[in-house]
């Protein structure tokens, strides 16, 4: 459900506050509709899909730091 979600831009591992709203890393079609990439300075990666009018529908998030601290 859209009003179920958080908003895009915000890390969906923080507090609200603690980190900045992220502007996406990357932008693509995907579906009719459009994938954007987020990565917070926590080190939390997601993606959120849009819908063709622009609404969320979907965040799926992944922890980037373990591999930054390997690599």
């Amino acid at each position: 459900m859209i009003s179920a979600l958080d908003p895009p831009d915000a890390c969906p591992s923080c507090d609200p506050g603690d980190c900045p709203a992220s502007l996406p890393l990357t932008v693509e079609d995907a579906d009719g509709g459009t994938l954007a990439s987020y990565e917070a300075p926590c080190g939390t990666a997601w993606q959120t899909l849009f819908d063709e009018h622009g609404w969320p529908v979907e965040r799926t998030t992944a922890d980037v730091a373990p591999s930054r601290r390997a690599a």
